[in-house]
């Protein structure tokens, strides 16, 4: 078999992927699909297919949970001496922030995501060393994976991950050419007591067999990635799924909003079309013979030369239109109970935070769990550049935190009073005041108490001065 042969699960969850992917791009990507999506029932398949509205109910829910998330900024703690590689992450001008958004996102549409950790091979501009940089490589690029147990624990031994590389066209230089690409993470000897990672790139030539044909090729010599001069014992690259961070498939936290998102696009199609038909009355004529158009308008009449002809407006009446366009409200209500909350109309009547709290449990319960999960896994990869970087015993100086608190939950001035009286008086350390300022976001989010302190004690020696006007 080809080196790009997808595992079973792969080719399992590919058309799912395909409908969440293309239901958060939007109204083009779902057309774009033509039948798959939507069913002809019209001559006029083009007119009917543009008629037809796609409600993204998808993008809105992904995009307002995503900014629960990330309504704070993370938490991060990284060593002081390369905290400046965070600036860029990927050496594409992405920090991390905007990389860990990219990530939870995709996790969010698909289910599924993957960091690997690289080294340049030369310093990169502005630096004396080479770097580590991390690649993102979405759901539907990671093509195959292996695993094996060593030393009683789970490890990657293989991932195979389909990418594009751009290049210039010899032919003309202001034309890039895209050049598809099989990279294959290796573990070699991973079952004896000396692995080392390898990687290998594959591209396409033509079968020496069958020259109308192309194999996948091994195209360069396989690279070994070195930490001073040693060998990775391990594949740096991390899984991201919506509740673990194992190699193995998950459903996509929205694909049972995704499903009815496509069932009221149909919906939608099928009331437009009805609307179209119907909307404009005809006019109709009988009892006499024509010998030609009748022409209508305002400064227009109709002489009929037949005593009994008659003539008349054919109008729809019916509830026909009426029961689509409830089942389009219906299945919109249904989108909001499965978990587009953003989406739905304000209620009348004032709802507290508490009973908010509560009817959005659920979800949040859910959004917890991706936003721990995602935490852990982007610790991981911290750790792995920082290690790579030099750092020879990174764990306890990384770790990436998101924001868990999905709700405004300000403190209220008074209540911050009591909280200082009771420190005053002795009744709450330092330490718990500090915190529930930085819970009640007085505090700026993964400030210290002693960076706090420092600040404090910056302005006490430059209070300023103040002036006055003559």
């Amino acid at each position: 078999m080809p080196v790009n042969s997808p595992r079973s699960e792969y080719m399992v969850a590919l058309r799912r992927w395909q409908r969440c992917r293309d239901c958060f791009e939007g109204s083009d990507a779902v057309k774009a699909r033509g039948t798959l999506y939507l069913p002809s029932v019209a001559s006029d398949y083009d007119s009917y297919i543009e008629r037809a509205e796609f409600y993204n109910a998808t993008a809105r829910t992904v995009m307002g949970l995503l900014g629960c998330v990330f309504r704070t900024a993370p938490s991060v703690l990284f060593p002081s001496g390369i905290a400046d590689d965070l600036v860029d992450v990927t050496l594409t001008a992405k920090p991390v922030r905007a990389f860990a958004m990219m990530g939870f996102q995709e996790i969010m549409i698909l289910g599924r995501f993957g960091v690997q950790v690289e080294m340049t091979d030369e310093p990169p501009p502005g630096m004396t060393t080479p770097r580590p940089y991390w690649v993102p490589r979405r759901a539907e690029d990671i093509l195959s994976w292996r695993t094996t147990v060593i030393g009683g624990q789970e490890r990657l031994s293989r991932v195979v991950l389909s990418e594009s590389v751009e290049e210039s066209d010899p032919l003309d230089p202001w034309v890039p050419v895209i050049v598809p690409q099989i990279r294959v993470l290796e573990l070699v000897d991973a079952e004896t007591s000396h692995p080392y990672y390898e990687i290998h790139r594959f591209r396409q030539e033509k079968n020496a067999r069958d020259m109308r044909s192309l194999a996948w090729v091994e195209y360069d010599k396989p690279v070994i990635p070195l930490r001073k001069g040693e060998p990775l014992t391990y594949i740096p690259f991390q899984f991201f799924g919506p509740s673990s961070l194992s190699p193995a498939v998950e459903k996509p936290p929205l694909l049972d909003l995704v499903e009815v998102n496509l069932s009221h696009y149909r919906t939608s199609a099928d009331h437009e079309h009805g609307a179209h038909l119907t909307s404009l009355p005809t006019p109709w004529v009988s009892g006499v013979e024509l010998d030609g158009d009748l022409p209508i308008g305002s400064s227009k009449a109709w002489v009929l030369p037949e005593p009994n002809a008659r003539a008349g407006m054919l109008e729809y009446t019916g509830d026909g239109l009426g029961s689509l366009e409830r089942l389009s409200a219906a299945k919109q209500d249904r989108m909001a109970a499965l978990g587009a909350r953003i989406i739905e109309q304000q209620k009348a009547a004032a709802e507290t935070a508490e009973a908010l709290r509560i009817r959005s449990s659920a979800e949040y319960s859910v959004l917890s769990t991706m936003a721990s999960t995602f935490d852990q896994g982007l610790t991981q990869v911290m750790r792995w550049h920082a290690w790579w970087a030099g750092i020879d015993d990174p764990v306890d100086s990384v770790s990436f935190s998101l924001n868990k608190d999905f709700f405004d939950t300000r403190l209220e001035s008074k209540e911050a009073q009591v909280l200082v009286a009771a420190w005053q008086a002795g009744a709450l350390s330092h330490e718990t005041l500090f915190w529930n300022l930085q819970q009640g976001e007085w505090v700026e989010p993964g400030r210290t108490l002693e960076e706090e302190q420092q600040l404090i004690n910056a302005g006490a020696d430059n209070p300023g001065v103040d002036t006055e006007e003559e």
